[in-house]
Parts: C-alpha cells; structure tokens; sequence
C-alpha cells in the first residue's frame, strides 16, 4: 500500500467489502466515520487494529465492521471513568452462538482541534458475555433508546 505524503482517501476492497482508508502521512487507518452524539470524526488505526486490538483481543479478529457499527450506532455511550476524553461507546451483537457486548473505547483529543474538528481514536474494542461490563460508568452521555 503506497502511503504519500498529503492526506488522501481511497477505497480499499477486502473479501467483497468496502473500506473507506484514510492517509495521513504514516498513518493508515482501517476505518474512518462519525459516531451519533456530535458527529465527530473517529478513526482506528491499523496499527492499533494490528498491535493492540488483534493481540490482546484477539476475538474481535472477524468483528472490525462491528468495532465500527459500535460507533456509528450504539445503544449508550457513557463517559470513561478513568480519563475524561475517553467515551466508552456499547453496543450488543449476535455472534452467532448468543447475545454478547461489544465495549469500544474511543479518545477524543480536544488539544488539537483542528479545521477537520476534534477527531477521536479507537483505543481498544472487546466483546464479552460478562453483562456487568455494560455498567454505565461515569454517567450516560448518549441513550439510544431515548432516541425513538
């Protein structure tokens, strides 16, 4: 993949299934949308996909169009208690086998908002069938379920 030096935005076609890529310098991104609350611009990386996702979780191998319909559309999101620019963003899927939560945690830098507006990164996504993950930490800042 020929990664240049200005920002540029190309399709990338893997096993029938469009990804919208995101160049910027060295960074790649695996995928790039808005979620629902602000419509603020959030990327996963490939490396984060790659180094950190696929290695300590590496269930998530066959979900990244969940990781990103988790953020474009979840059921809550509710504010990290550990750091205050993360967003835990909650969604549950079928796998196929039962009902599990799918948890992404995505880091908004507010620093550096720049003309593209303020722009949040994957940190980490996990599924679990362990339901005392969908405790709503910090408080619910976007209820899905409010918005009918």
């Amino acid at each position: 993949m020929d990664i240049g030096n200005n920002d540029s935005e190309f399709i990338l076609q893997d096993e029938d299934l469009l990804y919208s890529v995101l160049s910027t310098g060295q960074q790649v991104t695996t995928f790039k949308t808005n979620e629902p609350l602000n419509n603020r611009v959030v990327i996963l990386t490939e490396h984060r996909w790659k180094e950190h996702i696929l290695i300590y979780h590496y269930e998530m191998k066959d979900f990244l169009l969940e990781i990103q319909d988790c953020v474009e559309a979840p059921i809550f999101i509710t504010r990290n208690e550990e750091d205050p620019n993360r967003e835990n963003f909650l969604k549950i899927i079928n796998d196929g086998n039962s009902n599990v939560l799918i948890k992404t945690i995505v880091e908004f830098d507010y620093s550096d908002i720049s003309n593209r507006g303020i722009i949040g990164n994957v940190i980490t996504s996990f599924r679990t069938i362990d339901w005392s993950q969908f405790y709503l930490e910090g408080g619910i800042i976007y209820d899905a379920t409010k918005r009918k």
